[in-house]
């Protein structure tokens, strides 16, 4: 069996609601101490046996159950496979973070910036329907882009990560990708 480097999750590993989703292995939450973290040991199982490591960012149905997205992510980040890192604002989420990636285990040039972000549950700015990343986050993204330009010696590379993505994405397919612009 082949076991990968690195596996990113990007949300609704856990969902307590099942009224629409019930794809999770332990079903709806049943209302008891404890639920959720019992389902995270289930879901983790994989990376841990096979000592995987791993990042983790919330999806908008991961604290619909008795953890709170703050908890979530500090229960996460006790796995030792877990990369998972935590930046947290009650409004903003609390997965939103940039992991670097290194040219190899002895060196301190980094090669990659790994982002994550948290695109909360439901109602972005106070409007019907899933979250999204905030400019909050977006302002965040910026400015630390900037310190990891300065400290890292230039430009590198990034790839994302978010469970809902930004309303651009949708735009850009429609337009650009399968548009007129492309006919």
């Amino acid at each position: 069996m082949t076991v990968p480097d690195f596996v990113a999750f990007t949300g609704d590993m856990i969902a307590g609601n099942c009224l629409m989703f019930c794809f999770q292995i332990g079903g709806e939450w049943n209302h008891t101490e404890g639920w959720f973290e019992d389902q995270w040991h289930h879901w983790t199982l994989a990376v841990r046996e096979q000592n995987v490591p791993y990042a983790y960012t919330l999806g908008n149905h991961d604290d619909e159950a008795n953890l709170s997205r703050k908890e979530i992510i500090e229960l996460d980040i006790t796995n030792p496979n877990s990369l998972t890192s935590i930046y947290y604002s009650e409004k903003d989420g609390a997965s939103n973070y940039v992991l670097p990636v290194y040219r190899n285990s002895t060196s301190n040039e980094v090669i990659l910036n790994i982002w994550f972000f948290d695109s909360m549950d439901y109602r972005c700015y106070g409007v019907d329907g899933n979250g999204c990343v905030s400019w909050n986050i977006v302002e965040w993204f910026r400015n630390t882009h900037a310190r990891l330009v300065r400290e890292q010696g230039g430009v590198k590379r990034g790839l994302a990560f978010m469970h809902i993505p930004p309303q651009e994405f949708m735009y850009a397919w429609e337009v650009v990708v399968c548009g007129k612009d492309h006919l």
